[in-house]
Protein backbone atom coordinates (compact mmCIF):
# COMPACT_ATOMS: atom_id res chain seq x y z
CA UNK A 1 0.00 0.00 0.00
CA UNK A 2 1.44 3.24 -0.57
CA UNK A 3 0.29 6.49 -0.07
CA UNK A 4 -2.74 8.34 -2.31
CA UNK A 5 -0.81 11.00 -4.65
CA UNK A 6 -3.88 12.85 -5.26
CA UNK A 7 -4.25 12.79 -1.66
CA UNK A 8 -0.92 13.89 -0.47
CA UNK A 9 -0.36 16.63 -2.96
CA UNK A 10 -3.89 18.40 -1.39
CA UNK A 11 -3.28 18.04 2.00
CA UNK A 12 0.05 19.27 2.21
CA UNK A 13 0.92 21.57 -1.37
CA UNK A 14 4.07 22.65 -2.37
CA UNK A 15 4.58 26.68 -2.76
CA UNK A 16 6.41 27.95 -5.18
CA UNK A 17 10.61 27.82 -4.74
CA UNK A 18 9.91 24.58 -2.21
CA UNK A 19 11.61 22.39 -4.67
CA UNK A 20 15.35 22.58 -3.73
CA UNK A 21 18.04 24.39 -6.59
CA UNK A 22 19.22 21.72 -8.97
CA UNK A 23 22.92 23.26 -7.89
CA UNK A 24 22.31 21.87 -4.63
CA UNK A 25 20.87 18.11 -5.48
CA UNK A 26 22.90 17.27 -8.41
CA UNK A 27 25.08 15.01 -6.12
CA UNK A 28 22.49 13.73 -3.94
CA UNK A 29 20.32 12.62 -6.96
CA UNK A 30 17.00 14.00 -5.26
CA UNK A 31 14.48 13.21 -7.67
CA UNK A 32 10.39 12.52 -7.59
CA UNK A 33 10.04 15.31 -4.34
CA UNK A 34 6.59 16.30 -5.95
CA UNK A 35 5.49 12.79 -4.85
CA UNK A 36 7.26 12.26 -1.56
CA UNK A 37 4.51 12.77 1.44
CA UNK A 38 7.59 12.81 3.66
CA UNK A 39 8.86 15.86 1.97
CA UNK A 40 5.90 17.82 1.70
CA UNK A 41 4.46 17.31 5.66
CA UNK A 42 7.89 18.54 6.32
CA UNK A 43 8.15 21.51 4.29
CA UNK A 44 4.45 22.09 5.63
CA UNK A 45 5.22 21.93 9.24
CA UNK A 46 8.52 24.18 8.61
CA UNK A 47 6.01 27.21 6.92
CA UNK A 48 3.91 26.55 10.08
CA UNK A 49 6.79 27.05 11.97
CA UNK A 50 8.50 29.56 10.24
CA UNK A 51 7.30 32.96 11.82
CA UNK A 52 6.98 31.42 15.55
CA UNK A 53 11.05 30.21 14.67
CA UNK A 54 11.46 34.17 13.58
CA UNK A 55 9.92 35.96 16.45
CA UNK A 56 12.02 34.08 18.69
CA UNK A 57 15.33 34.74 17.06
CA UNK A 58 14.25 38.68 17.06
CA UNK A 59 13.19 38.68 20.59
CA UNK A 60 16.45 36.86 21.71
CA UNK A 61 18.70 39.47 19.71
CA UNK A 62 16.61 42.03 21.25
CA UNK A 63 16.78 40.79 24.49
CA UNK A 64 20.66 40.63 24.42
CA UNK A 65 21.37 43.97 22.80
CA UNK A 66 18.88 45.92 25.35
CA UNK A 67 20.19 43.85 27.95
CA UNK A 68 23.51 43.78 27.24
CA UNK A 69 23.90 47.83 26.86
CA UNK A 70 22.31 48.65 30.07
CA UNK A 71 24.54 46.18 31.54
CA UNK A 72 27.59 47.76 30.20
CA UNK A 73 26.81 51.22 30.93
CA UNK A 74 25.26 51.01 34.16
CA UNK A 75 26.97 48.00 35.83
CA UNK A 76 30.06 48.36 34.11
CA UNK A 77 30.08 52.21 33.81
CA UNK A 78 31.19 51.59 30.06
CA UNK A 79 30.18 54.74 27.58
CA UNK A 80 27.06 54.04 25.73
CA UNK A 81 28.47 54.36 22.19
CA UNK A 82 31.51 52.03 23.32
CA UNK A 83 28.62 49.46 25.41
CA UNK A 84 26.10 49.90 21.71
CA UNK A 85 29.49 48.56 20.20
CA UNK A 86 30.49 45.85 22.51
CA UNK A 87 27.09 44.52 23.02
CA UNK A 88 25.98 44.49 19.27
CA UNK A 89 29.05 42.43 18.72
CA UNK A 90 28.69 40.22 21.26
CA UNK A 91 25.40 39.31 20.10
CA UNK A 92 26.30 38.83 16.24
CA UNK A 93 28.96 36.35 17.52
CA UNK A 94 26.21 34.62 19.45
CA UNK A 95 24.06 34.52 16.62
CA UNK A 96 26.58 33.10 14.20
CA UNK A 97 27.87 30.24 16.61
CA UNK A 98 23.91 29.77 16.93
CA UNK A 99 23.48 29.64 13.32
CA UNK A 100 26.34 27.24 12.87
CA UNK A 101 25.33 24.90 15.64
CA UNK A 102 21.79 24.72 13.98
CA UNK A 103 23.31 23.36 10.55
CA UNK A 104 26.17 20.96 12.26
CA UNK A 105 24.91 20.04 15.63
CA UNK A 106 22.22 17.86 14.40
CA UNK A 107 18.96 19.99 15.20
CA UNK A 108 17.78 18.97 11.89
CA UNK A 109 17.34 15.94 12.69
CA UNK A 110 16.11 16.54 15.98
CA UNK A 111 13.38 18.47 14.43
CA UNK A 112 12.93 16.08 11.60
CA UNK A 113 12.25 13.21 13.80
CA UNK A 114 9.69 15.33 16.08
CA UNK A 115 7.82 16.23 13.13
CA UNK A 116 7.75 12.82 11.79
CA UNK A 117 6.80 11.05 15.15
CA UNK A 118 3.10 11.58 14.75
CA UNK A 119 3.69 10.41 10.80
CA UNK A 120 5.49 7.04 11.64
CA UNK A 121 2.67 4.49 12.53
CA UNK A 122 0.51 5.70 9.15
CA UNK A 123 3.99 5.61 7.14
CA UNK A 124 4.49 1.97 8.52
CA UNK A 125 0.86 1.18 7.43
CA UNK A 126 1.04 3.01 4.23
CA UNK A 127 4.71 0.84 2.80
CA UNK A 128 6.91 4.01 2.54
CA UNK A 129 10.16 2.93 1.73
CA UNK A 130 12.97 3.95 4.23
CA UNK A 131 14.98 5.37 1.47
CA UNK A 132 11.90 7.62 0.58
CA UNK A 133 11.66 8.81 3.78
CA UNK A 134 15.73 9.53 4.20
CA UNK A 135 15.17 11.61 1.00
CA UNK A 136 12.17 13.58 1.88
CA UNK A 137 14.39 14.50 5.28
CA UNK A 138 17.46 15.80 3.28
CA UNK A 139 15.45 17.54 0.33
CA UNK A 140 13.94 19.09 3.30
CA UNK A 141 16.78 20.00 4.58
CA UNK A 142 18.08 21.91 1.34
CA UNK A 143 14.97 22.83 0.49
CA UNK A 144 13.82 25.42 3.40
CA UNK A 145 16.84 27.76 3.40
CA UNK A 146 16.85 30.62 1.27
CA UNK A 147 20.53 30.86 -0.11
CA UNK A 148 19.85 34.66 -0.98
CA UNK A 149 18.70 35.64 2.31
CA UNK A 150 20.76 34.31 4.54
CA UNK A 151 24.26 35.12 2.35
CA UNK A 152 22.77 38.98 2.82
CA UNK A 153 22.19 38.23 6.31
CA UNK A 154 26.11 37.04 6.72
CA UNK A 155 27.32 40.02 5.22
CA UNK A 156 25.46 42.30 7.28
CA UNK A 157 26.87 40.51 9.96
CA UNK A 158 30.11 40.60 9.33
CA UNK A 159 29.61 44.67 8.68
CA UNK A 160 28.44 44.93 12.09
CA UNK A 161 31.75 42.84 13.22
CA UNK A 162 33.84 45.15 11.42
CA UNK A 163 32.26 48.17 12.33
CA UNK A 164 32.43 47.36 15.94
CA UNK A 165 36.07 45.60 15.94
CA UNK A 166 37.46 49.31 14.53
CA UNK A 167 35.32 51.06 16.46
CA UNK A 168 36.27 49.50 19.69
CA UNK A 169 40.17 49.66 18.88
CA UNK A 170 39.68 53.57 17.54
CA UNK A 171 38.27 54.36 21.19
CA UNK A 172 40.85 52.07 23.40
CA UNK A 173 38.17 49.58 24.65
CA UNK A 174 38.62 46.05 25.72
CA UNK A 175 40.88 43.90 23.23
CA UNK A 176 39.41 40.97 24.21
CA UNK A 177 36.11 41.90 23.45
CA UNK A 178 37.91 42.66 20.02
CA UNK A 179 39.20 38.99 20.21
CA UNK A 180 35.87 37.70 20.85
CA UNK A 181 34.49 39.64 18.08
CA UNK A 182 37.33 38.17 15.72
CA UNK A 183 35.67 34.56 16.11
CA UNK A 184 32.85 35.86 14.94
CA UNK A 185 34.36 36.70 11.90
CA UNK A 186 35.49 33.20 11.47
CA UNK A 187 32.17 31.87 12.27
CA UNK A 188 30.71 34.16 9.47
CA UNK A 189 32.94 32.59 6.70
CA UNK A 190 32.76 29.17 7.54
CA UNK A 191 28.65 29.45 8.05
CA UNK A 192 29.45 31.17 4.34
CA UNK A 193 31.22 27.67 2.94
CA UNK A 194 29.29 25.22 4.50
CA UNK A 195 26.15 26.36 3.07
CA UNK A 196 27.41 25.32 -0.93
CA UNK A 197 26.86 21.83 0.31
CA UNK A 198 23.80 22.15 2.10
CA UNK A 199 22.64 18.58 0.44
CA UNK A 200 24.92 16.22 2.23
CA UNK A 201 26.51 18.13 5.56
CA UNK A 202 23.83 17.80 7.46
CA UNK A 203 23.64 14.11 7.19
CA UNK A 204 26.24 13.25 9.49
CA UNK A 205 24.11 15.13 12.18
CA UNK A 206 20.79 13.79 11.30
CA UNK A 207 22.20 10.41 11.22
CA UNK A 208 23.43 10.55 14.59
CA UNK A 209 20.30 11.62 15.76
CA UNK A 210 18.60 9.00 14.54
CA UNK A 211 21.00 6.46 15.47
CA UNK A 212 20.37 7.54 19.14
CA UNK A 213 16.32 7.36 18.46
CA UNK A 214 16.87 3.67 17.46
CA UNK A 215 19.08 2.64 20.80
CA UNK A 216 16.08 4.39 22.84
CA UNK A 217 13.62 2.47 20.90
CA UNK A 218 16.05 -0.71 21.60
CA UNK A 219 16.23 0.07 25.10
CA UNK A 220 12.75 0.58 25.66
CA UNK A 221 12.09 -3.04 23.92
CA UNK A 222 14.95 -4.63 26.10
CA UNK A 223 16.37 -5.42 23.00
CA UNK A 224 20.24 -5.17 24.59
CA UNK A 225 19.98 -7.66 28.05
CA UNK A 226 21.23 -6.41 30.90
CA UNK A 227 24.75 -8.08 29.91
CA UNK A 228 28.46 -6.63 29.42
CA UNK A 229 27.63 -6.28 26.22
CA UNK A 230 24.62 -4.07 27.47
CA UNK A 231 27.11 -2.08 29.91
CA UNK A 232 29.59 -1.59 26.87
CA UNK A 233 26.76 0.20 25.28
CA UNK A 234 26.34 2.41 28.34
CA UNK A 235 29.88 3.23 28.93
CA UNK A 236 29.66 4.48 24.82
CA UNK A 237 26.67 6.99 25.40
CA UNK A 238 29.05 8.27 28.45
CA UNK A 239 31.87 8.65 26.29
CA UNK A 240 29.72 10.28 23.77
CA UNK A 241 27.95 12.56 25.76
CA UNK A 242 31.95 13.35 26.89
CA UNK A 243 33.11 14.28 23.74
CA UNK A 244 30.22 16.03 22.77
CA UNK A 245 30.70 18.48 25.96
CA UNK A 246 34.63 18.54 25.35
CA UNK A 247 33.98 19.51 21.62
CA UNK A 248 31.27 21.99 22.80
CA UNK A 249 33.75 23.76 25.51
CA UNK A 250 36.87 23.52 25.29
CA UNK A 251 37.85 24.87 21.98
CA UNK A 252 36.04 28.47 23.01
CA UNK A 253 37.76 28.35 26.21
CA UNK A 254 41.15 27.67 24.63
CA UNK A 255 40.78 30.18 22.57
CA UNK A 256 40.15 32.41 24.84
CA UNK A 257 42.94 31.82 26.65
CA UNK A 258 45.09 32.07 23.61
CA UNK A 259 43.40 35.86 23.35
CA UNK A 260 44.06 37.05 26.79
CA UNK A 261 48.12 35.54 26.84
CA UNK A 262 48.30 37.43 23.21
CA UNK A 263 46.43 40.78 24.46
CA UNK A 264 49.40 42.36 26.25
CA UNK A 265 51.96 41.91 23.17
CA UNK A 266 49.05 43.74 21.31
CA UNK A 267 48.57 46.64 24.59
CA UNK A 268 52.44 46.71 24.15
CA UNK A 269 52.29 48.41 20.86
CA UNK A 270 51.96 52.00 20.83
CA UNK A 271 51.82 53.29 17.27
CA UNK A 272 47.63 53.58 16.56
CA UNK A 273 48.63 52.49 12.61
CA UNK A 274 50.56 49.15 13.37
CA UNK A 275 48.01 48.24 15.88
CA UNK A 276 45.65 48.80 13.06
CA UNK A 277 47.64 46.74 10.86
CA UNK A 278 47.43 43.79 13.54
CA UNK A 279 44.01 44.23 13.54
CA UNK A 280 43.46 43.93 9.66
CA UNK A 281 45.93 40.95 9.18
CA UNK A 282 43.93 39.36 12.51
CA UNK A 283 40.82 40.12 10.78
CA UNK A 284 42.00 38.46 7.09
CA UNK A 285 43.66 35.41 8.87
CA UNK A 286 40.27 34.65 10.61
CA UNK A 287 38.27 35.04 7.33
CA UNK A 288 40.32 32.84 5.24
CA UNK A 289 40.17 30.11 8.12
CA UNK A 290 36.56 30.27 7.90
CA UNK A 291 36.95 29.55 4.12
CA UNK A 292 38.75 26.88 4.51
CA UNK A 293 37.29 24.96 7.15
CA UNK A 294 33.78 25.48 5.41
CA UNK A 295 35.13 24.18 2.41
CA UNK A 296 37.10 20.84 3.86
CA UNK A 297 33.81 19.85 5.97
CA UNK A 298 31.88 20.64 2.73
CA UNK A 299 34.38 17.98 0.44
CA UNK A 300 34.46 15.56 3.50
CA UNK A 301 30.18 15.68 3.27
CA UNK A 302 30.66 14.96 -0.37
CA UNK A 303 33.00 12.30 -0.58
CA UNK A 304 30.88 10.47 2.32
CA UNK A 305 27.54 11.32 1.43
CA UNK A 306 26.52 7.93 -0.77
CA UNK A 307 27.93 6.13 2.64
CA UNK A 308 26.32 8.43 5.07
CA UNK A 309 22.97 8.37 3.02
CA UNK A 310 22.78 4.53 3.12
CA UNK A 311 23.36 4.13 6.50
CA UNK A 312 20.85 6.84 7.17
CA UNK A 313 18.09 4.69 5.47
CA UNK A 314 19.46 1.40 7.03
CA UNK A 315 19.09 3.17 10.69
CA UNK A 316 15.11 4.73 9.66
CA UNK A 317 14.96 0.84 8.45
CA UNK A 318 15.79 -0.58 11.73
CA UNK A 319 13.99 2.15 13.78
CA UNK A 320 10.29 1.62 11.55
CA UNK A 321 10.61 -1.98 12.66
CA UNK A 322 11.50 -1.14 15.91
CA UNK A 323 8.39 2.13 15.97
CA UNK A 324 6.26 -0.83 15.09
CA UNK A 325 6.78 -3.18 17.85
CA UNK A 326 6.63 -0.52 20.26
CA UNK A 327 3.21 0.25 18.71
CA UNK A 328 1.83 -3.78 19.21
CA UNK A 329 3.68 -3.82 23.00
CA UNK A 330 2.31 -0.39 23.65
CA UNK A 331 -1.12 -1.37 22.68
CA UNK A 332 -0.89 -4.79 24.37
CA UNK A 333 -0.13 -2.68 27.72
CA UNK A 334 3.35 -3.42 28.07
CA UNK A 335 4.17 0.40 27.80
CA UNK A 336 2.52 3.57 28.61
CA UNK A 337 1.28 6.21 25.89
CA UNK A 338 3.39 8.10 24.58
Amino acid sequence: MRPDKKYTCSLWPLRPGDLPDRRLTEITGLAGLEDNAVYRALIFQHHRLRKNRLKLVVGYASAWLLCGTLYFHFILRVRLDLATAYTSGITTVLLITLGNLFLLGGVEGYETNGWLKHYFRDLIQAGTRPAEIARGIVAKTVSHYNLALIRGVLILAGCVLCVAIFYIEKHRGVPLVNWILLGGIFGIFHLASVMNSLSTITIPCILIWYRGVRESYERNLKVRSRSIAGLLSINRTVIFLASSVCVLFIPPLLYLYVGIRLLPHFQSVRDGGERLAILLAAFSIFAIAGLAAGSFWGVLSRRMYRANFRKLTREIEILFKLRAEYFFARHSGEFPDE
